[in-house]
């Protein structure tokens, strides 16, 4: 949680200065699909919630904790750590849990003296994963939230 509140900070802070427009971001698209037909459609995805490891984060928690959420063919939404090379995510769901880690290159770049530096992140890929499929199609991160991954279960 602590690195997420960094980078709103990081980001948040020259976003609204005209000179110092991003396009960067740090927010990670997930689109669950499956195969109808010989054709990919979005899928729905009944989950607990998604933690990242080695931080306090949850994504989509429901209150009390053993309520399931429910994404109807919508991407899942998470932030990718701006301070390491890698993030890893568990997926908890009713009966198991999946992991999908993922690496990526992180670009600095100073704006002006009046805005923070930025990180950008780009070469998107896969590290590990225990889904059946999973296909980066977006290795690069935008403000402008498209789907980076797509997995297919």
């Amino acid at each position: 949680m602590r690195w997420i509140l960094a980078s709103v900070m990081l980001f948040g802070s020259c976003l609204d200065k005209p000179d110092c427009i991003s396009q960067a971001g740090n927010t990670l698209q997930i689109a669950f699909k499956k195969i109808v037909n010989n054709s990919p459609q979005a899928d729905t995805v009944v989950f607990y919630y998604i933690s990242a490891a080695g931080a306090d984060s949850l994504f989509y928690r429901q209150q009390p904790v053993d309520l399931a959420d429910t994404l109807r063919g919508t991407p899942a939404t998470v932030a990718l750590n701006p301070f390491a090379d890698s993030t890893e995510f568990i997926f908890h769901f009713p009966f198991e849990e999946k992991i999908l880690r993922v690496r990526y290159r992180r670009n600095f770049r100073f704006i002006n003296e009046n805005c923070f530096s930025e990180v950008s992140i780009t070469n998107l890929q896969v590290a590990f994963t225990d889904f059946d499929s999973v296909h980066v199609v977006q290795p690069a991160l935008f403000k402008n939230l498209t789907v980076n991954i797509e997995v297919f279960r």
